[in-house]
């Protein structure tokens, strides 16, 4: 099970620092937070970068820019 991790803007939008999601893909568990948080935090999800195992695993809008 996925581990998402805010933070800054993205863990004031989540209300939460840390949060366990049941997804099989990083496309999925993001989908899942953005259900579950809302268009705040799809906002600020658009405009920032990954980490997946702490290596950068590229931005969400696809532009490298995060």
């Amino acid at each position: 099970m996925p581990t998402l991790r805010y933070f800054a803007a993205a863990a004031e939008a989540a209300g939460t620092e840390r949060e366990e999601i049941s997804a099989d893909s990083v496309s999925a568990a993001l989908e899942a937070a953005i259900e579950a948080h809302g268009p705040k935090l799809a906002h600020v999800i658009a405009h920032s970068s990954l980490l997946l195992k702490g290596q950068y695993g590229g931005s969400v809008n696809g532009t490298g820019r995060g």
